[in-house]
């Protein structure tokens, strides 16, 4: 699964601690869009669809977070954090000569859009948030806090078992397993094929496996509930119905918690929603923008550039 269009730039920058950032951005024009990716994701994990629905009218940026996919590693472990994502992502945005953009994030670029708003919030024009938490996420897959517990577990095992953990983790990505899991436990809907997830379970595979549990951590030591109250731009929350990992009620109490936020639910859709259900996204999307970010700025003469 790939775009139908190709990049018309092709990069990396540097972030504020000198780590490598790779981006690539799709289309042309004064408005701007800028994807973050959900935990483990690459920047062609999830986000094609959206490429061909969306470069027509504007840039389209995707980015590797700091150790995943064409990305390097920090120097500094302690730097695989929410906060220094949404850091990186404001390198990518200077590196593509955006001051600002429409802020689109999947799973847990839910948190990081959410932590740019805090951060930056010149930066954001528009929040769309795509089956994503905007705190503490382990605590509410399957409806249990099931990820908290086994967090522990995981970060003993990765720092005094990791080559071996690493040699499985690789060889087990290199069979149809990892597909076959996440589809008999829910975690990606029955819409979610072998071949729309194959970009995602290749970006998986490759990353470090300790880079993995970091982000763990990272994600559920985050909390932007307090952001919530005061985001004062247009705010798009989409939900996948029958999503196990971020549930539909997250959306809902986000949709409750942020000023006149839109809310879509789509019933059949899973966590990987932008691969499970793209019509239905794109169309929101296109819809949101269009209705709610692109209007607004013609009227008040603004432009994302």
């Amino acid at each position: 699964m790939g775009a139908s269009i190709k990049p018309v730039e092709a990069g990396e920058t540097h972030s504020f601690d000198g780590t490598r950032l790779s981006f690539e951005v799709y289309g042309r024009g004064e408005r701007t869009i800028l994807c973050c990716n959900g935990i483990a994701c690459t920047a062609h994990a999830y986000w094609e669809p959206i490429v061909d629905a969306l470069a027509g009218d504007a840039r389209v940026i995707l980015w590797d977070y700091r150790g995943h996919g064409r990305s390097g590693p920090p120097e500094n472990s302690a730097e695989v954090i929410i906060p220094s994502f949404a850091r990186d992502a404001i390198a990518v945005l200077e590196a593509t000569d955006a001051s600002s953009a429409a802020l689109i994030g999947h799973s847990m670029g839910v948190q990081v859009i959410l932590e740019i708003f805090r951060a930056f919030p010149e930066a954001a024009e528009a929040l769309i948030a795509v089956a994503g938490p905007y705190e503490r996420p382990l605590g509410s897959t399957y409806g249990l806090p099931i990820g908290r517990f086994s967090l522990p577990f995981l970060e003993f095992a990765t720092e005094y078992l990791h080559d071996p953990l690493e040699a499985i983790w690789h060889a087990g990505f290199r069979t149809d397993l990892p597909y076959l899991i996440a589809r008999a436990g829910f975690m990606v809907g029955p819409n979610a094929s072998r071949d729309a997830m194959r970009n995602y379970f290749k970006g998986l595979g490759d990353l470090d496996i300790a880079m993995l549990v970091r982000m763990f951590r990272a994600m559920d030591m985050h909390s932007a509930a307090d952001v919530l109250p005061s985001v004062d731009i247009p705010t798009l929350i989409v939900a996948g119905g029958i999503d196990v990992l971020t549930p539909p009620w997250i959306a809902r109490r986000m949709a409750a918690a942020i000023k006149d936020a839109d809310l879509l639910v789509i019933p059949s859709a899973g966590h990987a929603l932008p691969i499970e259900a793209p019509e239905e996204l794109n169309g929101e999307v296109t819809r949101f923008l269009a209705e709610r970010v692109w209007t607004a700025q013609r009227e008040a003469g603004t432009k994302s550039r």
